[in-house]
């Protein structure tokens, strides 16, 4: 029953439409909780989600870095096509270009116009003066311009190995 000194309750009283508010320039916006520098402490919610409270595979990925990931593995082959006149015939069982191959394979790799883009650890690998190590190489082969197709006949043949990031 209503109270007469009471008007009835609306059931849908009308929304006034607010207009946009506008910032002015050079103002800087904050928002409710923060302090002036933009650093807001966590709530208590905030600090209770932990790597356990997260489901596994989110758990894995907060814990591993990017960088942890383990790289690609490869491993190269001899094909019956290597012969002392090719590639193939100066690359031992764990992938490396022996001294006589290594300064001709360096100095195509060094004059390939991606050199550039390819990462600090691998580009110092190649313009160092050890032999290659082709299985280092493997993953940026494509960016390097090289053809599996052609570097078979050249005796050489690359297979991802189990293991590697997918």
């Amino acid at each position: 029953m209503p109270r007469p000194d009471r008007p009835p309750p609306r059931l849908l009283a009308p929304q006034k439409a607010m207009p946009p508010r506008r910032r002015q320039r050079g103002a800087v916006a904050q928002r409710p909780g923060s302090d002036a520098f933009g650093s807001a402490l966590p709530t208590p919610e905030q600090k209770k989600t932990t790597v356990a409270s997260l489901p596994p595979a989110a758990a894995g990925k907060a814990l591993a870095p990017a960088e942890a990931q383990a790289p690609e593995r490869w491993r190269v082959a001899t094909t019956g096509k290597a012969s002392y006149f090719n590639l193939g015939g100066h690359v031992d069982k764990a992938g490396v270009v022996d001294g006589m191959a290594s300064p001709h394979l360096r100095d195509a790799l060094l004059k390939n116009k991606n050199f550039d883009k390819l990462p600090a650890p691998i580009k110092a690998h190649i313009s160092g003066g050890s032999n290659l190590d082709l299985t280092k190489i493997a993953p940026y082969r494509m960016l390097l311009g090289m053809d599996d197709r052609q570097m078979e006949e050249q005796g050489v043949r690359f297979e991802r190995l189990a293991g590697g990031r997918s």
